[in-house]
């Protein structure tokens, strides 16, 4: 059923999954923020992109800023190659990003599952 003054807070504040033994808070990629923020990284390269003659190198590394900034809002249990945790920053997140395809592909994926955002809003309808 659709119901058409729905709170989709949940696609723009994020929800949390797991991806190995660490936990990221992850925005759906309808996201304004994240919607912006790819434009803007965008723009120089329209014609390019446009034209399918953009570097992937470059594309890729667009879509993890853009990803580092409006999709992955938080993360918990990460760490460097020291064993060190370390503190969530977009900084950081565009570096994890960009050294873990696996990551990035699997945030991809569940940024752009609605069920993923629905599922969390229906159990906090249930506890009202």
């Amino acid at each position: 059923m659709i119901v058409v003054d729905r709170n989709k807070s949940n696609q723009d504040k994020g929800v949390w999954t797991k991806f190995g033994d660490s936990q990221f808070k992850v925005a759906h990629t309808g996201s304004i923020r994240f919607q912006r923020i790819l434009n803007r990284l965008q723009a120089p390269h329209r014609r390019k992109i446009e034209k399918g003659t953009l570097d992937p190198s470059i594309s890729r590394d667009i879509l993890c800023e853009a990803m580092a900034g409006g999709l992955l809002l938080d993360w918990k249990d990460v760490i460097n190659s020291n064993k060190e945790e370390v503190p969530f920053s977009p900084e950081m997140a565009e570096m994890a990003l960009k050294n873990n395809d696996d990551l990035r592909e699997f945030l991809q994926e569940f940024a752009l599952d609605l069920e993923n955002f629905r599922a969390e809003e229906m159990e906090e309808e249930g506890k009202s």
